[in-house]
């Protein structure tokens, strides 16, 4: 699949096109990234106005087949947070007070 377009353009599309084979042709290292996506708000699949779904309200309406869905979360809202990112922490956490030691000496 080719996409092109200008700076600052974005594409929703599935996560595994991301892991198709393509050849480089290029000649030099090619980079993407799937930063996470935090929403301002939670998906509502029940607007009373449909023209207010956003893309994503749309892709997954469009997918499930239906024109509008009466979703009620049955729990709270939980905070996710990725095991890589904790290790991350706890190593900047163990540099820096190595770099405050090392300053003290």
């Amino acid at each position: 699949m080719e996409a092109t377009g200008a700076a600052g353009d974005v594409y929703l599309l599935h996560p595994y096109v991301l892991h198709a084979k393509s050849q480089n042709l290029l000649g030099r290292p090619r980079m993407i990234t799937n930063p996470p996506v935090h929403l301002l708000e939670p998906l509502d699949f029940d607007r009373p106005d449909p023209a207010d779904f956003s893309p994503v309200e749309r892709a997954v309406l469009r997918g499930l087949g239906v024109e509008r869905l009466a979703f009620c979360p049955t729990a709270p809202r939980e905070r996710v947070v990725p095991e890589r990112v904790t290790r991350q922490q706890k190593m900047l956490a163990e540099e820096q007070a190595r770099l405050a030691a090392a300053a003290r000496e």
